[in-house]
């Protein structure tokens, strides 16, 4: 499948998650739009991108929980590009601040600030344009931590952290609703991402974790599909069978 001609940001493209989620779109010819706060992640992020697919790369320095830089990036992008067709949202990394209740208010005010705010920022930047794009599409990419029975106490901050974007989604599904412009998906994840390729893992004995890459392949099928849905990847073997099927 071809995205060329498509132009997309790809928010927190320099994490783990996102670096695949880059590299897979740049490979199938998409523009790719990343900012971050440093010019040594970018360098970071070129690594793992083959370098034939570089010259579909493109950054901006910004912090994305800054409505200023996130409005400098968009004006960028536009006065660049002329448009954006589809936005990945996959921002928010592992924290291990303790146990709830022995957290200062500070502790968990500041967690869920680093956590949220920078997907609310991006929202409420980009999310306008979108709806005004004809077949756009904006997808949030959340942890399934929030579903969970049992979770690390250590990291008690990441299941609210799930919650509150599996709110945000059902909010931004609720603002646009109707529109028929973008496609609004949630793609949920309950495995673990690791910085290396898929193809260093065995597939049998691996069903809760991945290589960065694995979930980026995910993402053009999901665009190319262009439906309004959330999908829910539980094991590798569920995520196999949902890519065929895609």
């Amino acid at each position: 499948m071809s995205l060329k001609n498509l132009v997309t940001f790809v928010a927190g493209g320099c994490g783990i998650v996102g670096s695949g989620i880059v590299g897979s779109l740049a490979q199938h010819g998409a523009k790719v739009w990343v900012a971050a706060r440093q010019d040594s992640r970018f360098d970071e992020l070129k690594r793992t991108v083959p370098e034939e697919y570089h010259s579909n790369l493109a950054f901006f320095k910004a912090d994305l929980a800054n409505e200023t830089d996130c409005l400098n990036l968009k004006e960028k992008i536009l006065s660049t590009d002329g448009r954006l067709n589809h936005l990945v949202a996959s921002m928010g990394g592992w924290r291990a601040d303790g146990p709830l209740s022995t957290l200062t208010v500070d502790n968990y005010l500041n967690g869920m600030k680093e956590l949220t705010l920078p997907h609310f920022v991006v929202y409420k930047t980009f999310s306008k344009l979108l709806s005004e794009t004809p077949k756009s599409s904006y997808i949030f990419i959340t942890g399934g931590s929030g579903e969970a029975k049992f979770f690390d106490p250590k990291a008690s901050l990441l299941p609210i952290k799930a919650s509150a974007m599996y709110g945000m989604y059902v909010s931004a599904c609720s603002e646009y609703k109707g529109n028929k412009n973008m496609v609004l998906n949630e793609l949920r994840l309950f495995f673990w991402i690791r910085r290396k390729p898929d193809s260093s893992f065995d597939p049998k004995k691996s069903q809760f974790e991945v290589g960065h890459d694995y979930v980026g392949k995910f993402i053009p099928k999901i665009i190319q599909r262009n439906k309004s849905e959330v999908i829910k990847i539980q094991t590798r073997s569920v995520g196999d069978e949902l890519y065929k099927k895609l």
